[in-house]
């Protein structure tokens, strides 16, 4: 019985685990989708306004080059945040749960595993013996 609810504590941390993780990972999806289009708008502004202000001065070739290295260094710090990995507490516990009870249902099978062979082999050789008596 004990093995059975070790089992489903294991099974419902597990579960609560893999819910609250879809549900981080749902968050940051749709913040990420925002963040993008906010970024586009910004960025085709941005662009606008640096090649009005560069190409006259510097001519086109320095300021296609300036808006380049410009996007690639703002994508880098975007990927950068996106990237990042914080676990949520209630996860990293339900992880602990689940492993906790995980060991003890194999803990209880091991004990299991000895005393059933055990049991077999004694009414095994109590039958051989009855047989030889009898």
């Amino acid at each position: 019985m004990r093995t059975l609810r070790l089992a489903q504590a294991a099974a419902q941390a597990e579960a609560l685990r893999l819910r609250r993780a879809a549900r981080r990972m749902a968050v940051r999806a749709v913040l990420l989708a925002v963040a993008a289009g906010f970024a586009i708008a910004a960025v085709g502004f941005a662009h606008l306004f640096a090649w009005v202000m560069l190409e006259p001065v510097h001519g086109a070739g320095v300021a296609a080059a300036a808006l380049t290295v410009a996007d690639l260094l703002i994508a880098g710090v975007l990927v950068a945040l996106a990237m990042r990995e914080h676990p949520d507490p209630v996860d990293v516990e339900a992880r602990l749960i689940s492993r906790h009870a995980w060991q003890g249902v194999r803990q209880s099978l091991d004990w299991w595993g000895l005393v059933v062979p055990l049991l077999r082999a004694i009414l095994l050789s109590r039958r051989r013996d009855r047989a030889d008596q009898g």
